[in-house]
């Protein structure tokens, strides 16, 4: 039986459209989120822009189905603009019969009348989607291509991005500073844009999709210069992907978000694709929810695939360190290509 949490992140996207529409940013959110019947405010909730800061807060319950089936309740506010409250709400996710999902809602409305009422809800929210997915795809296409000296870039890599890492991608700044990247899926093609505020010295990020469901299997590709397809990298973060692409020059496919690891692997494996190396994230530093980025990692190999993991000396421990990009910023270019080439042990198609 799913838990709450199993279908927050099932349905990830719905939440973070939910989340980003009160300026919280619901991809961070996954991994700090409050235990169930208390409230995140205050500067613990992550926002999208600095505007935001301090002035948010998510309320979190988990309610139960007559059958005993526990469901998310999510609550997101913001007092700015006037005040503005957004909610997820698990009870439309569930894998039940329309006969149950009546009786959990309510026991004075038809059939009819709830398939009316949940169907103009998904209608709604997918043309907002569509709206907000052809506004972004206008201003991707307006920008212009990234280059090395970006802010971004240079705070990230700290000087060792090249045109050559950079022509294996497709992301774009516009006249803001702001970066673009596009999502793909081996099944849909492309399904919507990976969105970097450039507003301050931190990553706020928000993904945009056209359509609700389509988050999962999505991944942003990093182009591989060799020829051979055997050996590919999946990674969780975007900075994470160019970090290990500065040395390794197979494909890489950066799912987002550690959830998405499984679903971008299944989805490459129905498409031919084998022998996965993946790059997943320490996350040792949060003990409330666990090692996500190793557990959900495991989750998602298949057979023959290989994990590596980041290894950092006591001397950078005090930074909670957690990825590959960390190893570059605290341990060095030299210790970022010991670890990617020895530690994945395939140095024959690097």
């Amino acid at each position: 039986m799913k838990t709450a949490l199993d279908i927050i992140y099932t349905y990830q996207d719905e939440f973070i459209f939910s989340s980003n529409q009160v300026g919280i940013d619901g991809s961070k959110l996954l991994s700090c989120f409050p235990s169930a019947g208390s409230m995140l405010k205050g500067r613990n909730v992550p926002v999208l822009e600095n505007k935001y800061r301090g002035t948010c807060s998510v309320l979190f319950y988990v309610n139960r189905t007559r059958s005993g089936q526990e469901y998310p309740f999510v609550q997101f506010r913001t007092f700015k603009h006037g005040g503005i409250t957004s909610e997820f709400n698990g009870i439309k996710y569930l894998c039940k019969s329309l006969k149950e999902r009546t009786k959990d809602i309510t026991s004075r409305k038809t059939k009819r009348q709830i398939r009316q009422t949940l169907g103009s809800k998904a209608k709604e929210e997918d043309i907002a989607k569509l709206r907000q997915y052809h506004d972004v795809q206008k201003a991707y296409f307006t920008a212009k291509p990234i280059k090395i000296t970006h802010p971004w870039l240079t705070r990230r890599l700290i000087g060792f991005a090249t045109t050559e890492l950079l022509a294996r991608t497709d992301i774009r700044t516009s006249v803001t500073g702001d970066l673009f990247a596009p999502l793909q899926s081996a099944q849909h093609g492309n399904v919507g844009y990976h969105k970097i505020f450039s507003t301050n010295k931190q990553d706020h990020k928000r993904h945009l999709i056209y359509k609700s469901g389509r988050l999962n299997g999505s991944y942003i590709e990093i182009r591989g210069k060799t020829t051979s397809n055997d050996h590919i990298v999946i990674c969780e973060g975007l900075i994470t992907g160019l970090s290990i692409a500065l040395i390794w020059k197979g494909p890489i496919y950066v799912a987002l978000t550690a959830n998405n690891l499984q679903y971008v692997r299944e989805s490459l494996n129905l498409h031919g694709k084998s022998s996965v190396c993946f790059f997943a994230d320490n996350d040792q530093w949060k003990p409330h929810v666990g090692n996500v980025g190793i557990a959900k990692a495991k989750q998602a190999m298949l057979k023959g695939d290989r994990m590596v993991i980041p290894v950092f000396s006591p001397q950078v421990l005090q930074s909670k360190p957690t990825d590959f990009n960390d190893v570059l910023l605290l341990e060095g270019l030299e210790q970022l290509e010991k670890q990617v080439l020895i530690k994945s042990n395939v140095n024959g198609h690097i």
